[in-house]
């Protein structure tokens, strides 16, 4: 390898390395004497071709190399190319000719298959984590504001009133299904793919089941082909991290418009909030959550660009899969952090909500069914709320009192006792009103917090 290129991938080689040391499971790392080498040495021990007192070194000095890849130890050499043969060397260095032992039966190929699927495993068990972190957030927020009105919108245009619980419990039912996605990607990965060997398999396979078993896997590749050359895995991997970032984007993208000045609807803790250089009063969003989400869609495209133009078996470009993995690991367990720290420190302006429910139309919706169940069709409901509201906004009239003045003059004198409750500036007539299993009513929204 060139000394230039080698330069330039050396960093990349020892997160790689201690990537391939280690492992890893949802509960934390898994030393290195449990992962594929270990395995290998143990099956070979069964079947007689490496004696008790070779395995025990072989387990000492992999152990004592994971230690030295953590605490960046150990030097690298480029001239042995990749991190499979500086392991063996470095190994081999610790207990002599045992550690040549170690990649019998196998290939680079198998090696980098099952490491990937063993540390994605690790990497999607973090992120469940976070997940449940943010849900956990947003469910403490949602209690704390379960009767607070506020202004929905639909088109970016002032729409039907709901609860804040409500809307916060929108993205709760996002997070349950990322989290599932994110249960159904790792089952998908826990095959062992160490036998396969470069293509067509291997002479020492002796037993698979008992190494899937040492690294927490839960069955053996059932093709050799397909296993050195599957990374559906990864690409599944990849599109849930890019669909939670698309979910997190549209959560910063609403809290970010809440807190504009604008609209003023809530605050900003500071510590997720940066300055201006010039302006002084300015209180500005970090928006790097969004641009991260975008990088992630690209990344997860990229990786099936990458994938679609391979015959089988391996290739060279599934190298490329590490950065997909690295990035979108980091990039969403940062981002699902971020995004709890936001949630937990978000206030909401309850008064602003107040004053512009009460000068706005937003329970026009509410006042044409309560004319329904005085025996108007609902078309006719519309049409006639439709003619007060245009009549009040004419007048240069705004809110909800206006609308009731208006309404009164084009539907029954009865009703008009009734309309006038819909000017109430809380506008809780609207929200108690809903009564059926997931709308925003409190009662509704108490129930699928019990649930989830």
């Amino acid at each position: 390898m060139h000394y230039v290129v080698w330069q330039i991938l050396q960093s990349s080689l020892c997160v790689s390395a201690e990537v391939y040391c280690l492992g890893g499971l949802r509960q934390g790392h898994v030393p290195l004497r449990r992962c594929g080498a270990c395995g290998t040495c143990r099956s070979l021990f069964m079947r007689r071709a490496m004696s008790l007192a070779d395995l025990s070194d072989v387990e000492r000095g992999l152990s004592e190399v994971a230690m030295g890849a953590r605490a960046g130890a150990i030097s690298w050499r480029p001239e042995l190319e990749d991190v499979h043969r500086n392991v063996e060397h470095v190994l081999t260095e610790l207990v002599g000719k045992a550690g040549r032992m170690t990649n019998t039966g196998k290939s680079r190929n198998d090696q980098v298959s099952t490491t990937a699927r063993v540390w994605l495993r690790h990497m999607a068990g973090a992120a469940i984590c976070r997940v449940e972190e943010l849900e956990r957030a947003l469910a403490a927020r949602s209690r704390a504001c379960l009767n607070t009105m506020m202004p929905g919108l639909t088109h970016m245009q002032l729409a039907q009133p709901v609860t804040a619980a409500h809307y916060l419990a929108a993205y709760r039912c996002m997070l349950a299904r990322d989290r599932a996605r994110l249960v159904r990607c790792t089952s998908s990965a826990c095959f062992l793919t160490l036998g396969s060997g470069a293509r067509a398999g291997t002479n020492h396979g002796g037993a698979r089941y008992t190494t899937a078993d040492m690294l927490g896997l839960h069955c053996v590749s059932t093709n050799s082909l397909d296993a050195v050359s599957y990374r559906d895995f990864v690409m599944e991997y990849a599109r849930c991290c890019a669909v939670i970032m698309v979910h997190m984007s549209r959560l910063a993208e609403d809290m970010i418009a809440w807190s504009s000045s604008i609209v003023g609807f809530a605050v900003r803790g500071d510590a997720l909030c940066t300055g201006s250089s010039i302006m002084p009063q300015k209180k500005n969003p970090d928006e790097l959550v969004r641009a991260k989400a975008a990088l992630l869609i690209g990344g997860s495209m990229g990786r099936m660009a990458v994938i679609k133009a391979q015959g089988l078996a391996y290739n060279r470009d599934n190298q490329e899969d590490k950065a997909v993995l690295l990035s979108a690991s980091r990039a969403v367990t940062r981002s699902l952090s971020v995004m709890a720290m936001a949630v937990r420190s978000l206030r909401l302006n309850k008064s602003r909500q107040r004053r512009k429910l009460y000068s706005s139309y937003a329970v026009a919706t509410d006042l044409a069914d309560s004319l329904v169940w005085h025996g108007m069709t609902f078309r006719d409901s519309h049409e006639a709320v439709a003619r007060a509201v245009g009549e009040a906004i004419r007048a240069g009239h705004a809110g909800l009192r206006a609308l009731t003045r208006r309404a009164r003059g084009v539907v029954p004198r009865m009703l008009a006792a009734r309309l006038a409750r819909y000017a109430q500036p809380d506008a809780r007539c609207s929200a108690f009103h809903k009564d059926a299993p997931g709308c925003t009513s409190p009662k509704w929204c108490f129930r699928a917090m019990r649930r989830a």
